[in-house]
């Protein structure tokens, strides 16, 4: 058993040459959050409570603190990323969306570029899927949908 307190000191320990203290405070809840199936709320009031740790959690938290220690990002460490608060599989395979694709996405649908019942949107071998999975779910006008995601790339 390890106190939470304990493992965020040397979660910090061991990445403060890799990153800022804001990201590594954001690393460390959605880490913590991922592998603790819990909101980041819940692990904020579990860290100022210094709960203790399962050893098999301990296990889990110090695999994943070793690939991030090894500059992996925090998206491939968990397998998964949030694009307009929704959950898409994420892998060295795929792109991790990035904050101006939402901004693209988000001009698109507030521009209503879509709202004609004539438009089709593809989107093929793109990744996560994430744009158009967005589009289509935000947009109920959008008739025509095709998605291709080439899924070989998210199972590996």
């Amino acid at each position: 058993m390890m106190y939470i307190y304990k493992f965020y000191i040397l979660f910090n320990n061991h990445l403060k040459k890799l990153y800022s203290k804001l990201e590594l405070d954001n690393i460390f809840f959605i880490l913590l959050s991922h592998i603790m199936k819990c909101d980041k709320t819940t692990v904020f009031f579990k860290l100022i409570n210094n709960e203790q740790i399962n050893n098999f959690v301990i296990k889990q938290l110090i695999r994943k603190l070793w690939e991030l220690k090894h500059n992996r990002p925090i998206q491939y460490v968990i397998g998964c990323t949030y694009f307009f608060g929704m959950k898409f599989i994420v892998n060295e395979q795929v792109f991790i969306p990035r904050p101006e694709t939402e901004q693209l996405v988000s001009w698109i649908l507030k521009n209503k570029m879509i709202n004609n019942k004539n438009v089709q949107i593809f989107d093929l071998c793109t990744g996560s899927g994430c744009i158009g999975i967005t589009i289509k779910k935000k947009n109920q006008i959008l008739k025509k949908f095709i998605l291709l995601i080439y899924l070989k790339k998210l199972l590996k």
